[in-house]
């Protein structure tokens, strides 16, 4: 498959298999901006910066726009999925657009621990604001597990158990800001 506009790189095989967006999470004042980026891997192994050649696009307009290069512009408060698609490959990310600054994040439950053969384990995280509100943000969160061979982690924040006996591994929430990172962990074992 041929992406439009980006030349011979993406004929045969070094046509892009897979594609990264970065920022994953993100969280927005109305009216500023955050600008990502596309890394797409190749057939052949190779890695390439498709951010200009990437087709972006927004779930939902009205609460954050994105440039065909890949610049979100916040419209109002509210979530919105950010896509990124070139050639065979896509990714998103998630795009949290507030009045008030996160603060914190928690994690529930805490230090869970676990039978293996449960098969999974829901963590959920939830923000607190400046205003003192606060919002569910397991789905837009990015989820991260300290040792996936143990248990990995998808962005619903539901944890696969892999491996038992009594193995530890750290769960990570992270929300970037314009200020900074907000995270927060806890630590699962695994019987």
């Amino acid at each position: 498959m041929v992406a439009a506009g980006c030349g011979d790189f993406f004929t045969s095989g070094n046509s892009i298999a897979t594609l990264v967006i970065d920022p994953t999470s993100y969280l927005l004042a109305t009216g500023q901006t955050v600008s990502y980026t596309a890394t797409g891997t190749t057939v052949n192994g190779t890695t390439q910066d498709v951010t200009t050649s990437a087709k972006w696009s927004s779930s939902n307009t009205s609460v954050a726009t994105i440039t065909n290069t890949g610049v979100a512009t916040a419209v109002t408060t509210g979530t919105t999925t950010i896509t990124a698609s070139s050639g065979n490959g896509s990714a998103t990310a998630s795009l949290l657009v507030s009045s008030s600054t996160l603060q914190t994040i928690s994690i529930s439950p805490t230090t869970p621990s676990v039978a293996q053969t449960q098969g999974t384990q829901q963590f959920t995280a939830n923000g607190t604001f400046s205003n003192g509100s606060t919002q569910n943000l397991t789905n837009v969160v990015q989820w991260t597990s300290s040792n996936t061979a143990v248990a990995t982690i998808n962005s619903n924040g539901v944890a696969t158990l892999i491996t038992g006996g009594g193995q530890q591994v750290t769960i990570t929430a992270t929300v970037t800001t314009s200020s900074g990172a907000v995270t927060s962990n806890t630590t699962m074992t695994v019987n």
